[in-house]
């Protein structure tokens, strides 16, 4: 009891732990997300409105110019004028009539534009073109104004001047001017000014009028300001610590300015984080009384299950998980726990198997060890009656067959390749002059690369013997034919061996590896696999594990191709 209720602590420690930082990295980053999100939202709205305003204001100015283009455009009003000063004793009635004409258009044309006031000066001084209430400054030339040498080198655009001076008036505050020059309808050179003003009492004005929505500062490109209805506090400040936005106009120069203290923002957002943690606080306790109560119904299986796993560790194999409640992920855990322990019993019996079977194959191999010695030296004393009595081929066919004994009989199980090729040769000596295949014809292909790999002893020999025995009947006018080829392929070793005989159907193909299958599942006995391709499959798993593989390619009549591809082991390296 103490043991379980100790992990019921330590899973429930755990599982507050767990809920806790969950609600932290999901609220934290929420928080930075939310305050980031209101940020955006605040400067976006800051730059629409500023966009607004600096809109307003373009719109104004342009129209401003708008006016002065008609104006300085009209023939009506140009040409008069041109001839006014051109021609001596001109018709001063026709100038008369000019002026009149201009000053009612431009009286017409800047009605609905409050503050704005306009006058026209001549080269010679101010003409009767008016709106203003300031007392005109008869001395006032156009070529004694700062602005003048600007209008000499491109006359045919308007300007905007800030902070203007003004001295076409006798006592005036300084004005933002709109200027534009009348040329001479021939030299094209200014005759005349187009002066628009509005001060800055009137700007002021203008821009309440727009209602601005957001603490502005609109300033000109010297840095003047032209209105502000900020806190003084926020104007003297670092932008550091505010929620800065600036637009500058790219027709007249003016640049307004937003800013929104971090107070505000704060102030803004507070009321919505605290939505937020409070809800996420109700999130918490709902957690935590439902995963104290998930706990308790996990508990009792876990526990069980422990006790089952003991069991196993003990070495009782008979033991299984039982669950019957409706969590999937407790069934999940009681299926993988009978599927281990299920596993485990397979393991045990496979490897039991395995090594029986290995057992099986070396006793395969001992019954195929007679003692040669008898038999070993008989030969030898019939080789030598052979060579008495003048029988060479007799004499060579007792050798080969010694040589055969004797490679059968030496002690290491594992040769390489090329030894395994002279064996063949020796083995192949005896058949092709032997009555039973005298035509038979055999060609080999070996890969100097591939002499020096390493494999079991004496599994290409059953190779043969299975075309001698399967494949080759005793049709007439057939020539036996076998090949054997090696190569390298990648990191493994190619070993081919071909011949032309009866071949085998798809059916019989299949029934053969099916066969093979169950013995590389460890199945004692392959019924339909013949005992030396079962001995050289089973010697070459050993050997070389998965890595290695063997497949057949035949039709009928059109021979079997027996292909092993083992990987590449070389003499040095296994020793």
């Amino acid at each position: 009891m103490a043991g379980k209720t100790h992990f019921f602590n330590y899973l429930y420690r755990r599982t507050v732990a767990y809920i806790v930082c969950s609600v932290i990295v999901i609220t934290v980053p929420l928080l930075i997300m939310l305050s980031a999100y209101s940020r955006n939202e605040i400067m976006k709205y800051n730059n629409e409105a500023i966009g607004l305003i600096n809109d307003q204001l373009d719109s104004f100015f342009r129209s401003i110019e708008n006016t002065q283009n008609i104006i300085t455009t009209d023939k009506s009003v140009v040409l008069p004028l041109t001839l006014y000063y051109a021609v001596p004793n001109y018709d001063i009635s026709a100038a008369t009539n000019a002026f009149r004409s201009m000053s009612t258009t431009l009286k017409n044309m800047t009605m609905f534009q409050d503050g704005l006031q306009f006058c026209v000066v001549g080269q010679k001084g101010h003409l009767p073109v008016n709106s203003t209430k300031e007392d005109i400054n008869d001395n006032f030339v156009p070529r004694d104004a700062a602005w003048y040498e600007i209008f000499e080198r491109n006359p045919e655009k308007s300007r905007i001047f800030f902070n203007n001076e003004r001295d076409y008036y006798l006592s005036a505050e300084k004005a933002i001017s709109i200027i534009k020059p009348i040329p001479d309808i021939q030299t094209r050179k200014p005759i005349a000014y187009v002066i628009m003003d509005i001060t800055y009492p009137d700007f002021r004005d203008m821009v309440e009028r727009i209602h601005p929505s957001i603490p502005i500062r609109i300033q000109d490109p010297s840095g003047q300001i032209l209105f502000s209805n900020m806190d003084p506090s926020s104007q003297t400040s670092s932008r550091d610590n505010k929620l800065f936005s600036r637009q500058v106009s790219t027709f007249t120069g003016i640049a307004i300015e937003s800013y929104v203290p971090e107070q505000l923002f704060i102030k803004q957002i507070s009321s919505i984080i605290l939505v937020i943690l409070s809800i996420m606080a109700v999130y918490l306790f709902i957690i935590f009384i439902i995963s104290l109560v998930s706990m308790k119904r996990f508990t009792r299986p876990i526990y069980l299950l422990m006790k089952a796993m003991k069991q196993v560790s003990r070495g009782n194999l008979e033991v299984a998980a039982n669950y019957q409640g409706n969590i999937i992920e407790l069934h999940d855990l009681k299926n993988s726990f009978n599927i281990l322990v299920t596993g485990t019993k397979d393991l045990l019996k496979e490897n039991y198997e395995m090594n029986l079977l290995k057992t099986q194959a070396e006793l395969d191999a001992l019954q195929q060890k007679i003692n040669p010695h008898f038999l070993y030296n008989a030969l030898e004393t019939i080789s030598s009656q052979a060579i008495i009595d003048g029988s060479k081929t007799a004499s060579i066919m007792c050798q080969k067959l010694g040589a055969l004994f004797t490679y059968s009989l030496q002690p290491q199980d594992i040769v390489t390749l090329e030894q395994e090729i002279r064996h063949l040769m020796d083995y192949m000596y005896i058949a092709e002059i032997s009555s039973f295949y005298p035509d038979i014809h055999v060609d080999m292909n070996i890969d100097p690369d591939t002499l020096d790999q390493l494999i079991p002893k004496m599994v290409l020999q059953p190779l043969l013997e299975n075309c001698f025995k399967h494949g080759f009947g005793r049709e007439p006018g057939h020539t036996p034919k076998i090949w054997i080829e090696s190569s390298i392929q990648d990191e493994y070793v190619r070993i081919e061996v071909c011949d032309n005989g009866r071949g085998m159907s798809s059916d019989e193909l299949s029934r053969l590896r099916e066969s093979l299958k169950q013995v590389e599942k460890r199945t004692l006995s392959s019924p339909g696999t013949s005992i030396g391709l079962r001995h050289v499959h089973s010697r070459l798993a050993l050997f070389y594990g998965d890595s290695y593989a063997m497949d057949f390619q035949s039709a009928p009549s059109q021979g079997l191709r027996v292909v092993l591809l083992v990987p590449i082991r070389k003499e040095d390296a296994y020793v």
